[in-house]
């Protein structure tokens, strides 16, 4: 009975939500390098652009 009762009388039923904090990304550092290359890229041939593993590599050299 306690449950019914405490959501009959319920005037609020939205919930409750806190705001989300935007941590700083991992990226951040790398953000331009990144960039450059990928409008680089844009302008080559398909088959001669950057794969995600090849972005990786480059970076992890750059460290």
């Amino acid at each position: 009975m306690e449950n019914s009762k405490k959501y009959a009388d319920k005037d609020d039923w939205n919930l409750k939500v806190s705001p989300r904090y935007r941590k700083s990304l991992v990226m951040e550092p790398y953000k331009e390098i990144v960039d450059t290359w990928l409008i680089e890229d844009s302008h080559v041939p398909r088959k001669q652009r950057h794969t995600a593993s090849q972005v990786y590599a480059c970076q992890v050299t750059f460290v």
